[in-house]
């Protein structure tokens, strides 16, 4: 029987907005990673997100990925010390480029807005999220506005869109 570092391993492809989404981990690569083409025969592939090129560390747990709205931009979750506590990080789907002024630090959920703003939750000091920020693209994560907070500490709120994005 041969050892599972011995084998490449991909995941099935799920359609979403006429794209085929998809996981690999290559033989060789310490974590996998992610991929999506058109929905057309022929279509190149196109690496949405290489997590092991992604972190400066050992370490990388990837908590929540979302592909906004006009399929261009990819919001991800990344905890590079073992803590379970993530950053949120927006690449460039069309140029690859990390966007460097909208890297929000202890989130916990994120989810795209139709207008490419984006929603995230933050956690209390019990890593409980209790608050819901709208972040808009290039202005300072200072800027960003609170929404919702919880105060019953027996709930947690979370910003998830359903997958049929009616609600």
């Amino acid at each position: 029987m041969a050892a599972l570092e011995d084998e490449d391993e991909d995941t099935a492809p799920e359609l979403v907005e006429g794209y085929l989404y998809y996981t690999k981990h290559p033989k060789g690569k310490n974590f996998p990673i992610y991929y999506r083409k058109k929905n057309v025969p022929g279509s190149p592939e196109q690496i949405i997100l290489d997590q092991n090129t992604v972190g400066n560390s050992d370490f990388i747990a990837l908590n929540v990925m979302k592909v906004s709205y006009d399929q261009s931009l990819l919001a991800f979750t990344i905890d590079t010390k073992g803590e379970e506590d993530y950053d949120a990080r927006i690449r460039n789907l069309n140029t690859g480029e990390i966007l460097e002024n909208d890297i929000i630090k202890g989130v916990v959920s994120v989810e795209w807005a139709e207008d490419n703003s984006l929603f995230y939750t933050k956690a209390d000091n019990l890593k409980r999220p209790y608050q819901v920020y709208r972040h808009i693209l290039g202005t300072p994560v200072s800027e960003d506005v609170l929404v919702y907070q919880e105060e019953d500490d027996r709930f947690f709120v979370d910003v998830i869109r359903t997958k049929d994005k009616k609600y």
